[in-house]
């Protein structure tokens, strides 16, 4: 069950991708949108990735994929998500607890 402190983040964080939609020319989003979450399913962030993924499903109108790809403290998926396509069509779910420590 989602508690009432957690929906309204998520619904803030789904306003946050609002302008850059509106600065794009409408190709934009034109195909799945790919989140990547730093850790491995089962995870605290495996609850609030998918969660996420979902609610910018609904906003965007277009499917978003939660994809966890877990390991050394997230630089693994800081790596793939720094050399994906700079398309838009990827981003990341991440905590600063994961970016903190990792130079």
């Amino acid at each position: 069950m989602i508690s009432r402190r957690l929906l309204p983040a998520l619904a803030a964080a789904t306003l946050f991708c609002r302008p850059a939609i509106a600065q794009g020319t409408g190709a934009w989003p034109n195909r799945p949108i790919r989140l990547v979450v730093l850790l491995p399913p089962g995870d605290v962030a495996d609850i609030a990735g998918p969660l996420q993924a979902q609610i910018l499903s609904g906003g965007l109108g277009l499917p978003v994929m939660a994809d966890n790809r877990a390991g050394a403290g997230g630089t693994i998926s800081t790596a793939f998500v720094a050399q994906a396509a700079p398309d838009g069509q990827t981003g990341m779910h991440a905590s600063p607890s994961t970016h903190l420590g990792v130079p």
